[in-house]
């Protein structure tokens, strides 16, 4: 995958993923964001994971990622930001 853009939450294999299950995946490339406000979530497979209000149980097992990411707020190799 190779993206450029300025979209704020953004992944390999998801931009947002809340109260999902997630199992046996990778992602390879690269992602590169400059969205300007701050709120850039980028990660190698999820940009933002997690739960929200009624959602819990959230998993992510045997997962890799050799994306390059590149930003300048909440960014991480799977996830940028575990929410919940």
């Amino acid at each position: 995958m190779e993206a450029t853009t300025t979209i704020s939450s953004i992944g390999g294999l998801v931009g947002r993923a809340l109260g999902a299950n997630i199992y046996n995946c990778y992602a390879t490339g690269s992602i590169h964001i400059n969205a300007g406000n701050n709120r850039e979530r980028i990660g190698g497979l999820c940009g933002r994971f997690g739960a929200t209000a009624g959602t819990y149980g959230e998993t992510m097992e045997y997962c890799y990622s050799t994306i390059d990411v590149a930003g300048t707020t909440w960014i991480g190799g799977l996830v940028g930001q575990y929410y919940g």
